[in-house]
């Protein structure tokens, strides 16, 4: 592979937001099987190691019975405290 490289053959392929994103639910719907396959078609999606790297782990909390307005603002800060505003706004499109 290094040989094909120096050659110019072979070029990493890089992969955008959405395929990681597509991926991630691809493993979570499907399991890791079904992204193996999908990893070996045509689409050539993320492996399962390329997506563990980039993954993130919430402690959520859970709520038995009736659900709670604090548990659910808990919940909200666990999932965006890492995320920073933003000047341009919400956009629905790209």
């Amino acid at each position: 592979m290094v040989q094909l490289s120096l050659d110019g053959a072979y070029v990493a392929k890089g992969y955008s937001d959405l395929e990681y994103d597509l991926a991630t639910v691809v493993y979570e719907l499907g399991g890791g099987h079904c992204l193996t396959a999908l990893q070996n078609s045509p689409f050539a999606f993320p492996s399962r190691n390329v997506l563990f790297e980039r993954r993130q782990e919430y402690k959520l909390n859970i709520t038995i019975g009736k659900p709670r307005i604090s548990d659910l603002l808990d919940n909200i800060e666990i999932m965006f405290k890492d995320i920073r505003p933003s000047l341009e706004g919400t956009k629905l499109t790209s």
